[in-house]
């Protein structure tokens, strides 16, 4: 960056770019509202932000088509409000303010990781690989940095929330859910992953060293708290599980007014169990199933 008269000019490796020194520029801060855009390349998003006109008619398309991407009170107008330039990865972005309530979002490309720790090409591998239980030792030996730059990169993909960021408007929440818990094991220990689902849509993942009433109670309070923050009084309808006592427990502690559904196949399940004729019942839930679809 360097000054010119009453201009800032700021040179980046494909972008030179030239601001009044009477216009605002920002740097970018840990922590502020953005917006996460689709962009198909970093030469198209560069050529983008250098006109006015032609990246208002783009965000206006996007908004368009996806609105969730964006707050709420976009509807009523936005101007654009400053520059940023990550420092970490030299790339200027813009800021836009919305006019109905004055707050401010940094629009990020998404060809950038949040916080802007990397670029999405450059992790993704890496990313794909710890699947495998590739140690962060080795990637960083492999594709460059640390082990603790792929750590914190690791960790930083559970940050989201998963309501959150599929949802969005308090709206769709859903009403009707499925709820298990998947068995699995870590270090050797027998361990339970309380899942939500809705809409074949995962909504909620967690870890509990129990199927007790108790701990999958705060296993499934993930989802609960992440959807009360899209609304406060949310309250579904149904949840529809496999029956197990600790798993209708929970949703009954998270959720007093939920009805409880038993799931068909384990419902069949059961028949089977208890019944000398299952076979002549089974046949007919079975064709009850089907006239329904």
């Amino acid at each position: 960056m360097k000054h010119k008269r009453n201009q800032i000019e700021i040179k980046s490796k494909n972008i030179q770019l030239i601001f009044s020194k009477n216009s605002s520029m920002a740097v970018s801060i840990r922590g502020d509202k953005s917006i996460c855009l689709p962009i198909e390349s970093e030469e198209q998003y560069r050529e983008l932000i250098t006109d006015n006109s032609n990246f208002r008619t783009y965000l206006l398309q996007l908004y368009a088509k996806h609105p969730e991407i964006f707050p709420t009170d976009m509807d009523k107008g936005f101007c654009f409000h400053d520059w940023t330039v990550s420092s970490k990865q030299q790339l200027p972005m813009r800021r836009i303010k919305l006019k109905d309530n004055s707050e401010v979002y940094q629009l990020r490309p998404d060809f950038i990781m949040p916080y802007m720790v990397g670029k999405t090409d450059e992790i993704e591998k890496p990313m794909y690989l710890r699947q495998f239980g590739v140690p962060f030792e080795a990637l960083a030996y492999v594709f460059g940095r640390n082990a603790m730059y792929w750590y914190r990169i690791y960790l930083s993909l559970g940050r989201a929330s998963l309501v959150g960021t599929t949802v969005k408007d308090p709206q769709k929440l859903p009403q009707n859910l499925v709820a298990d818990e998947k068995h699995s094991w870590l270090a050797k220990n027998r361990v339970y992953l309380p899942t939500t689902v809705a809409k074949g849509c995962f909504l909620g993942v967690s870890l509990t060293e129990s199927a007790s009433a108790d701990a999958l109670t705060q296993g499934y309070r993930e989802f609960h708290a992440e959807a009360c923050l899209l609304d406060p009084d949310y309250a579904p309808i149904t949840v529809n599980t496999d029956a197990w006592d600790g798993t209708k427990q929970a949703w009954l502690n998270l959720f007093p007014t939920i009805t409880l559904i038993l799931c068909f196949l384990h419902e069949v399940l059961k028949v089977q169990k208890g019944s000398p004729t299952y076979r002549n019942l089974r046949k007919k839930l079975k064709n009850k199933q089907r006239i329904s679809l």
